[in-house]
C-alpha cells in the first residue's frame, strides 16, 4: 500500500478515510476499484490540482 496514502489526511476534516483522484476514461479495472471505495472519478479532465478525495466531507485536494 501506498505509504503516503497510509499517512495523509483529509486537509478539511483531517480523516484518514482519502482514495486517490482518477482522471480520464475508466476500465473495467478502475470502475471496479470505484465500486469498490478504492477510487473516486473524477472526470474526464484533469486537475492535478486535486489528487485526493476525502471519503468523509467529500473534500477534493
Amino acid at each position: 500500500m501506498d505509504l503516503k496514502k497510509d499517512t495523509l489526511k483529509c486537509e478539511k476534516c483531517g480523516s484518514k478515510k482519502v482514495v486517490p483522484i482518477f482522471y480520464g476514461y475508466p476500465t473495467t479495472k478502475e470502475f471496479n476499484e470505484y465500486e469498490r471505495g478504492e477510487i473516486e472519478l473524477g472526470g474526464l479532465t484533469s486537475d492535478l490540482t486535486r489528487k485526493w478525495h476525502c471519503k468523509k466531507c467529500k473534500n477534493r485536494f
